[in-house]
């Protein structure tokens, strides 16, 4: 904020919380990677860049913790499932990181066209993806062991409908909201089926609400934020859904901390539900 006034409170609030927000190296609870092509944003740009932001938001959405991988890491992803999501373009090197990875156990989501062309946009013979992911028909929506295959772009066509339906949500049509729930649920859905995407806490939260889950030795935390305050078109009334998260009673015990941005901290007891803690959040 620009207003000295609100500047003032925010970085108290701040100083009162700097060890939770700042004071301990932090480490993503198992995320699922994205693998983003330079060669396919470089070749077909005007694609690919909306796919990919597409791709975050279902993720998003979903309360999926994802990291996003590039050519320079790939090798040392360590993560259960790498997206690669209408990556038309890779080069030799990829192919064989990607065979690696295959090699060591990782799984797949792959859409689209994928896989269509080399690192110079010259189309490659056959049918790689066959090739590579040993897939015996992608006709359709298909899981076959480490990979599963999703036709067309689910990515481009989520950011396509998020840009035409969001604005609609933050201001109060329900109907838009429910337009992009029946879209990102049927993804998660179906990649919760594949792949267990939330080993250990799990978020659900009002489409507006974003999650980020991460741990030190000691303790897991989770960061939440409300976009719809970031919005300028929030005019519509309050959303009266909570937030329930669960979490496994390895990762702690009952008790809460919870610190409302430029609130005060408070303790809460989360409820036992078999091999789970589970609590409630107003949103």
């Amino acid at each position: 904020s620009n207003n000295l006034p609100t500047r003032k409170i925010a970085f108290k609030w701040i100083e009162r919380n700097q060890y939770s927000l700042y004071g301990s190296r932090r480490y993503d609870v198992d995320p699922v990677g994205i693998y983003f092509s330079p060669d396919t944003r470089d070749l077909f740009p005007y694609t690919y860049i909306n796919s990919y932001r597409g791709m975050m938001l279902l993720l998003m959405n979903n309360h999926v913790d994802f990291q996003i991988v590039t050519p320079r890491i790939l090798h040392a992803f360590k993560g259960k499932l790498l997206i690669l999501d209408n990556i038309k373009c890779v080069d030799n090197r990829e192919i064989q990181s990607f065979r690696s990875l295959l090699r060591r156990g990782t799984k797949f989501l792959v859409t689209g066209n994928s896989l269509s062309y080399d690192d110079n946009r010259v189309l490659r013979l056959g049918d790689y993806l066959k090739t590579l992911f040993h897939v015996d028909d992608t006709s359709n929506d298909l899981k076959k062991g480490q990979v599963l295959y999703m036709t067309g772009d689910p990515g481009m066509t989520y950011y396509t409908l998020a840009d035409s339906v969001m604005d609609g949500y933050f201001n109060g049509n329900q109907n838009d909201g429910n337009k992009l729930k029946k879209y990102y649920g049927l993804f998660g859905e179906k990649l919760s089926a594949f792949c267990d995407t939330a080993p250990g806490v799990r978020v659900h939260a009002p489409l507006r609400v974003i999650s980020f889950v991460s741990n030190t030795k000691s303790k897991t935390y989770i960061n939440l934020m409300d976009v719809r305050q970031l919005s300028t078109v929030s005019k519509g009334p309050d959303n009266p859904d909570r937030i329930t998260i669960s979490y496994k009673k390895s990762l702690g015990g009952p008790w809460v901390r919870v610190t409302p941005f430029l609130g005060d901290t408070y303790i809460m007891e989360a409820e036992s539900k078999g091999c789970d803690y589970s609590f409630q959040l107003p949103s």
